[in-house]
């Protein structure tokens, strides 16, 4: 069904796309992102924040190369434009993909993509971002596991902003 105006349903398949992936339902969150970017068309400022839903789903689905690309191509762009603070979260999302593909192979890149973060959210006062960097998964990890019955099926809310949920952290915690 037809939502009233663009911004309308941008919203509803952004929301759509965001519940998919929380869900593990990543085949609905690619095609309601796909919807999403061809009703955003050229918004710059849309794209981003799908671009960032793309590589959640690209790293719910393990397309962790996918999303490590995608994550430092969406980086680049908005250190190039200026785009601190959002760099930062992309900084945290780059940080997971590399995790993720290569582990521990990957800490010196991992290591380096946090302490942009760090220096990004310093740069901007955007102090709201800090717990996500202590929150990496790799760091956060270290935590479930000295003491799995504290985080089991009860991830904390800003996590499920970013690592989806229980879902996600404990297939990241079996790997």
């Amino acid at each position: 069904e037809q939502l009233g105006t663009a911004m309308a349903r941008l919203m509803a398949q952004t929301g759509l796309a965001d519940v998919s992936i929380a869900s593990g339902e990543i085949d609905a969150a690619f095609e309601a992102i796909d919807e999403a970017a061809a009703i955003a068309g050229t918004d710059a400022t849309r794209m981003l924040q799908l671009d960032h839903l793309r590589i959640l789903a690209q790293i719910a689905r393990g397309e962790a190369a996918d999303a490590r690309a995608g994550a430092e191509g969406v980086l680049a762009r908005l250190l190039e434009r200026g785009i601190r603070a959002v760099a930062a979260e992309t900084a945290i999302l780059l940080a997971t993909a590399l995790r993720i593909e290569a582990g521990p192979d990957a800490a010196r890149r991992i290591d380096a993509a946090l302490a942009t973060a760090d220096r990004l959210i310093a740069e901007t006062g955007a102090r709201n971002l800090a717990p996500l960097v202590l929150l990496e998964p790799g760091r956060w990890l270290s935590q479930v596991r000295a003491s799995p019955e504290l985080f089991i099926g009860n991830p904390p809310p800003v996590l499920r902003r970013f690592w989806l949920g229980s879902r996600v952290v404990l297939g990241l915690a079996g790997e």
